[in-house]
């Protein structure tokens, strides 16, 4: 006999009343309220660890107001794009809109990060301890079935998180957030992450693309600027308390200004923020009211209803980490004589922004790298160039073929001078030349055992491109732009010279001219190298500044550049001085 469960009345009415008490409960919860005065009012962080506050308030994110905004995506297929540095709030913006859209527009959810490792951490740190923390949400969760494998199974949505090399081809949801996407994992020959995240939301007639991402290295390469770009493109701007106008990006870092002492260190009390409409000179105290009465402007702003983007910098932040004193430090270390590693921190973690180069790369880049060819195995000589600066020596190393051609087999930085030696001898360099107008004296010492380096020192008014000084046999005198002209002619106009003359030769059936003197790269260029090599531009600071003679540094960091330039006042020496001897 089929045995049946026989309820007794009392039990099925409290059954009744506890799910009448539960819809009740989902139904006050879903009552619409907007994001930002949701969070505000509902937003529980007292279990995230390390956090300030135990709830959410925009007293300390001012600037990520209008962006969860636009997390209500009711009625509209929409891509919200967020730029900004690191610890300013991004991903509070994202467990913010997150956890919002748990409990107001209840769906499917897509969170993909850089990897599956950092998702675990994410999720262990940040997200489960806010849902925990929810009263609508945290009960749920004690609940077996609710966790499941790197996903959340609510009652009436669920979201899954992931690393960008995961497969996420069968999921379809309206909801996709992409967490710094400059530094998500591509597979040669595969769809790329991005446009599958963007196809998982297709099927609905509501969906929201959430990117949010510090941008990483050069523009050209920042996945998160591209989207960007095709956005509304609003820059957070703050208010002078002068004019009372919004006159001042949180990326334009160079509003700040200040003076420095004797011993050239910057004297933190002196530095003002300066609004560059009526100059009015603004003090760090006056910090928090210039950020919470500023805003977004938007540069197309009719594109704010399917495409918002939001970009901010470190001048919104009410860190202490971030004070004004710490962002003059980063433009100081980055300025003119700064590195590129400085100079990548002050643009991506200080400005928000990638870093430009003065927007160089593009069709220049393109027509170097024609001249990129795979390294002979067979070389007549080894030859590096090094460019001495005060805490490191940037270092060139080039092979001659037999053509008179060099290649380049290396480039990269050198902290010591026993470190310089120890490329030298890894790379069985031949000869040498080294800049000896900084630090001489170490430059001379490390000459004294090697008779096979030579110092170099730039001079204009020597009346010949290149000569050997009077004062010392081993010290060589050359122009600097005769030669700087001279690269950048190998760069980027000889070979398409050479082959206006191999096309003319065929014309007439004569054999095409032998390839000389040519400055070759390998097939895959360091970013590094290229990116020196860019940084020499035509100068639009002075007339006539498209002429190679008067193309300058955009940035001053050309340091490979100008090792370059030594090697081919090496290359004349050469040809002049010690090839005639070995050819006898």
């Amino acid at each position: 006999m089929r045995s049946r469960r026989i309820y007794r009345s009392e039990d099925a009415a409290a059954v009744i009343r506890r799910s009448q008490i539960s819809l009740l409960s989902r139904l006050i919860s879903r009552v619409f309220e907007a994001p930002d005065s949701w969070c505000v009012k509902n937003l529980d962080l007292s279990r995230l660890t390390g956090n300030p506050g135990d709830r959410f308030t925009l007293d300390d994110y001012p600037h990520l107001r209008a962006p969860l905004r636009e997390f209500d995506y009711r009625g509209r297929r929409k891509v919200l794009t967020c730029v900004g540095p690191e610890q300013t709030g991004k991903t509070m913006l994202e467990l913010a809109g997150f956890v919002w859209t748990r409990r107001i527009l209840p769906s499917g959810a897509l969170i993909i990060y850089p990897d599956d490792g950092l998702a675990k951490q994410i999720d262990r740190t940040k997200m489960r301890p806010i849902l925990e923390a929810d009263p609508v949400l945290g009960p749920q969760l004690a609940k077996r079935a609710t966790t499941g494998a790197m996903s959340y199974r609510f009652s009436d949505s669920i979201t899954y998180y992931l690393g960008s090399g995961s497969p996420i081809t069968s999921l379809s949801v309206p909801l996709v957030f992409c967490d710094e996407l400059d530094t998500w994992l591509e597979f040669g020959g595969q769809e790329s992450p991005l446009t599958g995240a963007k196809k998982r939301t297709r099927a609905y007639d509501e969906a929201l693309l959430v990117e949010v991402c510090t941008p990483r290295g050069l523009e050209s390469e920042s996945l998160i600027w591209e989207e960007f770009r095709q956005s509304s493109q609003g820059y957070f701007h703050l208010c002078c308390q002068a004019c009372g106008k919004l006159t001042m990006r949180s990326c334009d870092v160079h509003n700040l200004q200040w003076e420095l002492d004797d011993d050239d260190r910057l004297i933190p009390e002196s530095i003002r923020l300066i609004c560059p409409e009526c100059r009015h000179e603004h003090t760090e105290d006056q910090k928090p009211e210039m950020i919470r009465s500023g805003d977004y402007v938007h540069r197309y702003p009719d594109a704010l209803a399917t495409h918002p983007g939001y970009q901010w910098g470190a001048l919104v932040s009410l860190k202490k980490s971030l004070d004004w004193p710490t962002i003059a430090e980063a433009q100081l270390a980055a300025g003119s004589s700064g590195h590129y590693k400085a100079q990548l921190y002050f643009y991506n973690s200080i400005r928000g922004l990638p870093l430009r180069h003065g927007g160089v790369a593009g069709k220049r880049e393109t027509t170097i790298r024609k001249l990129c060819v795979p390294t002979p195995v067979k070389l007549a000589q080894r030859w590096i160039g090094v460019d001495v600066q005060a805490d490191r020596l940037y270092y060139v190393v080039r092979g001659l073929d037999q053509t008179g051609s060099t290649h380049l087999l290396a480039a990269g930085q050198a902290e010591t001078w026993d470190a310089l030696d120890s490329v030298i001898r890894r790379h069985g360099v031949n000869y040498g030349i080294l800049d000896s107008g900084y630090r001489t004296k170490e430059v001379y010492s490390f000459l004294k055992s090697r008779p096979y380096l030579l110092a170099y020192k730039g001079n204009p008014h020597i009346g010949t491109a290149w000569k050997i000084s009077e004062e010392s046999r081993r010290l060589i005198l050359a122009n600097p732009d005769r030669y700087k002209v001279e690269l950048l002619d190998a760069l980027y106009e000889r070979l398409s010279r050479w082959r206006k003359e191999a096309q003319a030769a065929e014309r007439i059936h004569r054999p095409a001219p032998p390839r000389k003197n040519f400055v070759y790269l390998p097939e895959n260029p360091d970013r590094e190298y290229l990116d020196m090599l860019l940084d020499v531009s035509p100068n639009n600071k002075v007339k006539g500044g498209h002429a190679y003679d008067k193309w300058a540094s955009a940035s001053g960091n050309d340091h490979y550049f100008d090792a370059e330039k030594m090697l081919l006042v090496f290359r004349d020496y050469w040809n002049e001085k010690i090839f005639p001897n070995l050819k006898r």
